[in-house]
């Protein structure tokens, strides 16, 4: 399957880099913008399966472009900046709704698709904002508004079932924690 890819970036040297990946694999470069505004217009009108993003972008940057097509909306997209603390931004912004440890790596779920990033889970919450993302078992963090609601199971656990459906294991340690910024488990 091709994956039809928009990039969006105001440097030309960025998009230069990520056109080198037209090709690799089943992406296809399709279209390419400037700023922001563009952006919008070419995700609405394109609907590509992919865009590389630029997090700071004339007129809107990358986050508002996600803002105004609408999270949900949004095609797979890769956040790219020059910029380590935007990455952070990027995570922030719902751009991935649940994280887990997988070695030496923390796979970052985002939507059907799972992504690695060499960092450990820990290393990764210290820096996340703890008023939207919450530790819920040693290998697991979730962003708490994306919590449909938390069941307590015979072993003493409990299951966190997402918005999406998806159920991520609370441990003892844990779960009390996340009952109490939902106002209680079922």
């Amino acid at each position: 399957m091709t994956l039809r890819a928009l990039v969006a970036d105001d440097e030309p040297l960025a998009r230069e880099t990520v056109r080198r990946l037209d090709g690799v694999g089943d992406i296809e470069l399709r279209r390419e913008t400037a700023d922001g505004r563009q952006a919008v217009d070419a995700i609405r009108g394109f609907r590509p399966d992919l865009v590389f993003l630029d997090v700071q972008m004339p007129h809107l940057d990358g986050f508002g472009v996600v803002e105004a097509v609408g999270p949900e909306a949004m095609p797979a997209t890769v956040f790219t900046t020059a910029f380590d603390g935007h990455a952070l931004r990027a995570f922030d912004a719902a751009a991935v709704d649940w994280a887990e440890a997988a070695g030496d790596y923390v796979a970052l779920h985002a939507g059907p698709q799972t992504h690695l990033l060499r960092e450990t889970l820990t290393g990764l919450e210290e820096r996340l904002d703890g008023r939207r993302f919450l530790r819920i078992h040693r290998s697991a963090i979730v962003q708490v508004d994306r919590v449909r609601d938390v069941k307590l199971t015979a072993a003493g656990d409990a299951k966190v079932r997402r918005r999406d459906g998806t159920e991520v294991r609370a441990s003892r340690r844990y779960w009390r924690g996340l009952e109490a910024r939902l106002g209680g488990a079922a």
